[in-house]
């Protein structure tokens, strides 16, 4: 961060007024004057930005002309130097957050208002610096209430994305520390574009009381975005998650949800969610594939639904499909974790749009495709990419899979286990039936940090280990060298 004491283009740091917690001269109304040091050159303001970054990292003085930059560069720039927190409640992470209000003025955006005048017009000017709030506690310090109340003003009138959890482990008062934050933040409800929140059932009842005497469709005319999660230790009851989900359908400008399980929750009924405007579904919570079925069928609008828990012996509610078959035009990826036979989920699924199909197998090893085959062959979609993965395989379910007739043409085809290389070499060795599985057949190592295997094919990528390929009725066995690719073969001919 530039110091305004050693860069000398500014006269005197700007103190905080008492009275309404701004940064000013001491004294005056004004705020402290920009000049610039005698030995910079006439023209050393028109260096361009990467003179300028060059400079600063050399310790010259190029940084006197930073005040001269664009408005809109600084800006840019300032949005860099405030440091940004990813808070997880799930595995999806909706977005990151300013580590706002922790401190003193010492850290950004706070620093930015006391180097000089043109630095504390652009910094309140640009919105992206004031606008996504986190109220939580990070590393034992609180984001303060008076700070943070300065960045909702600081915002104006720029839509809001927000993040609360509480920590169980908080001191007990009352309020709480993310009850007085919620109401801070519930002061600008009708300004929250993106809620990121963790409750409690303090919270939960705070939440429902504020849309219970307002209009929610009134109050949260822009509210698209929503990760909902639990705090374990203080889980809300069930009736308060049915009348918090009862609220939700009512908020009309929402298209994305992230519904995050907590296990002393299970078999939450979601039907009331807005299943029909939603773009983007997440849902990581105990759901019986009957549900499923029925929340997929109506998300008429949806492009991304992921469902990340399909258990054994979980007894639906007996909610009925609207329609026999369900046309999705919009849903171009879905994403399924299961612990039971899924593929009856799309017997009454259309989706012609559809790219990604990804579904992880749980305790459940599928021997039988042709519910699959069946699907491909109605909906007639454009599936990019198949990707299915199992902790163990069966012989049988290997072979039937490779010979699902419509995965021919689909780009990328990708079927994992931690057996999948060995069983389906021991079966291009000996099966007779073989001869019938694709043209070209690669077995690889994936590239992320499990390293896990799978057959199939695709484009191999950086990283990623070749094992073997079957080529024509051919097998080659390759010694992949990962850094300079080199490799080499021997043929077996089955």
């Amino acid at each position: 961060m530039l110091d305004h004491r050693r860069t000398g283009h500014c006269s005197t740091a700007l103190e905080p007024r008492a009275s309404n917690g701004t940064y000013d001269k001491e004294g005056s109304n004004g705020l402290s004057s920009c000049h610039h040091h005698s030995t910079i050159p006439h023209d050393a303001c028109a260096l361009p930005l990467e003179a300028y970054i060059e400079g600063s990292a050399q310790g010259k003085n190029a940084g006197t002309c930073a005040n001269k930059l664009p408005f809109e560069v600084l800006g840019q720039i300032f949005e860099l130097t405030v440091e940004r927190v990813h808070f997880r409640l799930s595995d999806k992470l909706l977005r990151s957050h300013l580590k706002v209000g922790y401190s003193s003025g010492r850290i950004a955006p706070f620093n930015l208002l006391q180097v000089c005048r043109y630095w504390r017009a652009v910094a309140q000017s640009t919105s992206s610096l004031w606008t996504s709030l986190s109220g939580q506690r990070y590393w034992g310090s609180l984001p303060k209430v008076p700070a943070m109340k300065y960045c909702l003003e600081q915002s104006l009138s720029a839509p809001l994305h927000l993040h609360l959890s509480p920590r169980p482990d908080e001191p007990t008062f009352y309020p709480s520390h993310a009850r007085q934050m919620f109401q801070l933040f519930a002061t600008e409800v009708h300004r929250w574009r993106s809620l990121s929140i963790r409750f409690d059932t303090d919270l939960a009842e705070d939440f429902i009381a504020m849309l219970g005497v307002r209009d929610p469709a009134t109050e949260l005319p822009l509210l698209e975005e929503l990760e909902i999660s639990f705090v374990s230790e203080t889980v809300p009851p069930p009736d308060t998650v049915q009348a918090l989900i009862s609220l939700l359908a009512l908020l009309k400008p929402l298209r994305h949800v992230y519904w995050n399980r907590d296990r002393s929750l299970a078999n939450i009924p979601l039907h009331n969610l807005p299943w029909k405007q939603l773009d983007t579904v997440y849902i990581d919570a105990p759901i019986s594939v009957q549900d499923a079925t029925s929340y997929i069928s109506q998300s008429l609008s949806a492009s991304n639904i992921t469902i990340l828990h399909l258990p054994q012996r979980l007894q639906p509610y007996g909610l009925n499909l609207p329609n026999p078959t369900a046309f999705l035009p919009n849903l171009t990826s879905l994403t399924l974790q299961a612990e039971v036979d899924p593929f009856s989920i799309f017997a009454d699924l259309v989706l012609p749009n559809l790219q990604l199909l990804e579904i992880t197998f749980l305790y459940f090893r599928p021997r039988n495709y042709a519910p699959l085959d069946r699907f491909l062959a109605k909906s007639q979609c454009r599936l990019q990419n198949i990707k299915f993965f199992m902790s163990s395989m069966l012989d049988e379910g290997v072979v039937n899979f490779l010979q699902i007739p419509h995965l021919r043409s689909i780009p990328s085809v990708q079927l994992g286990s931690f057996d999948v290389h060995q069983k389906t070499l021991n079966i291009l060795k000996t099966h007779a039936r073989a001869k019938s599985f694709p043209p070209r057949l690669l077995a690889w190592t994936a590239n992320d940090c499990l390293r896990l295997p799978y057959v199939g094919w695709k484009d191999i990528e950086a990283n990623e280990t070749l094992n073997y390929l079957w080529q024509d009725g051919n097998l080659l066995l390759y010694k992949l060298d990962e850094v300079n690719c080199d490799h080499s073969a021997c043929v077996f001919h089955p």
